[in-house]
């Protein structure tokens, strides 16, 4: 039992970070644009 709640704890971790990185890339990626047609 305790060894499937911590691969779930895990999984779940990732996929936090998976989202946390791709929201900074979308981010970033728009900031330059907006920077690029104020400029």
């Amino acid at each position: 039992m305790s060894e499937t709640v911590w691969s779930a704890d895990g999984g779940l971790v990732i996929g936090i970070c998976l989202i946390f990185v791709i929201c900074i890339f979308l981010y970033v990626s728009n900031f330059k644009a907006i920077l690029g047609h104020k400029i």
